[in-house]
């Protein structure tokens, strides 16, 4: 489990004296605890989904950071925290899982989008739903 990789990392970033490191996913980890707290999870293990939920939230903090000013720590910070997600696929890898599950279900409306992204969700890929919802929009010239 991510979560249990992540707690292994942070131990080891204090061992070395990784204060960026160690500082970042400290944070991390207890914003996935509070997160697992708020959705009343009783199971010991932490879902991937949570994590990736958490890393993204702070990977779009950063971001948001960067624009505003220059700073080497945020770089390091969302370097570190982009190696725990996975591999976005690509593009045209996206469109063609879109375009064999509309023409496999017979979608033949925009209303159907939803279905369309909770079958991506489902398969488990890493992908942008703003990359979708355009890949979807094109199949229905719109």
């Amino acid at each position: 489990m991510l979560y249990e990789q992540i707690k292994i990392n942070q131990l080891e970033a204090r061992k070395a004296k990784d204060s960026i490191k160690s500082t970042l996913l400290t944070t991390l980890l207890g914003e996935i605890e509070t997160l697992k707290f708020k959705q009343k999870e009783q199971t010991v293990l932490v879902a991937d989904e949570i994590v990736y939920q958490v890393i993204k939230k702070f990977i779009k903090n950063i971001e948001e950071s960067l624009k505003l000013r220059e700073n080497s720590n945020l770089a390091i910070e969302k370097e570190i925290l982009v190696k725990y997600l996975p591999v976005e696929i690509s593009h045209s890898e996206l469109s063609n899982l879109i375009e064999s599950f509309v023409t496999s279900e017979k979608i033949v409306s925009m209303k159907d989008l939803p279905k369309v992204l909770k079958y991506l969700e489902k398969l488990e890929v890493n992908f942008s739903k703003s990359a979708a919802v355009e890949i979807f929009k094109k199949l229905f010239n719109i």
